[in-house]
């Protein structure tokens, strides 16, 4: 199934704005505020927070706000994803559906 460029588009702009509501509706209260990062073809174990060392510069950190983020926040080692696509991962995270329950199935 090929999902169309101004779907997506639209998708992602109801996402970020539903995600901004909920953030502002949460900041003033003592509640506890969510935050989930979604990142498409990005390895964890290219992400310091799950041991990652690059070999020609071991001393650098590649990825310093994710890992204060995970050393801050709960950091997850053992994910599987749904369905190999993302398009269709996402809407599993947000509709706790599988995709051949929600038509995404890729």
């Amino acid at each position: 199934m090929k999902i169309d460029t101004s779907l997506r588009r639209l998708t992602l702009l109801a996402i970020i704005l539903l995600t901004f509501l909920m953030s502002t509706h949460a900041a003033g209260s003592n509640e506890l505020n969510v935050l989930l990062i979604t990142v498409d073809t990005l390895r964890a174990d290219h992400l310091g927070s799950y041991g990652y060392r690059s070999e020609t510069q071991p001393e650098s950190n590649s990825s310093p706000e994710m890992d204060q983020l995970a050393k801050e926040g709960t950091l997850f080692e053992n994910a599987i994803a749904q369905c190999g696509s993302t398009w269709p991962s996402l809407a599993s995270i947000h509709s706790s559906l599988y995709p051949h329950d929600h038509g995404g199935e890729a």
